[in-house]
């Protein structure tokens, strides 16, 4: 599906709203469903709202792509930052949150048989920290790291357009 002259415009304003803020610190974004971690790791990295985030991919795909409990996959993670302006690196396997750079879109396993779960990486003066966009969590940002299980992990790096 071709997108429409209304979503190509729709998604260069979202683009630059992204772009304008790629200097601002991520911010913790809460997931609005159990499957939506992905859109708001989408929001955090890109510095947009959920609400935007969940638009962008709706630009990007079908409207009907989204109209169930949806769990995303990193070629349609790729896809929605790209259109953001921002660029998913290749999956990169690993075990050890230390060998996670700060910026980078995180799979994590949750429990044995329930798949994996997306979070954001980053760091300040105290060390590395996760952002978390799972509902339940009510800190900010964990360090926690012994609980949660590092599958892979994508590095995140904004593309700087002609004029920014």
């Amino acid at each position: 599906m071709h997108p429409s002259h209304k979503s190509r415009a729709a998604l260069r304003t979202l683009r630059d709203i992204s772009q304008s803020r790629m200097s601002q610190p991520i911010r913790r974004i809460i997931q609005k469903t159990g499957t939506s971690c992905g859109v708001a790791c989408v929001a955090m990295l890109a510095r947009l709202s959920y609400r935007d985030a969940f638009r962008t991919g709706i630009l990007c795909f079908e409207a009907s792509h989204w109209s169930s409990s949806h769990r995303t996959d990193s070629s349609e993670l790729r896809k929605m930052l790209n259109s953001l302006g921002w660029k998913l690196g290749r999956r990169v396997s690993c075990r050890a949150w230390r060998k996670v750079p700060p910026g980078s879109l995180v799979a994590v396993h949750l429990k044995k048989d329930d798949g994996w779960h997306w979070v954001v990486s980053d760091a300040d003066d105290d060390g590395p920290f996760f952002y978390d966009p799972k509902r339940s969590i009510r800190i900010n940002r964990r360090r926690d790291f012994s609980r949660v299980r590092v599958a892979w992990y994508h590095s995140v790096t904004g593309l700087r357009t002609a004029g920014s």
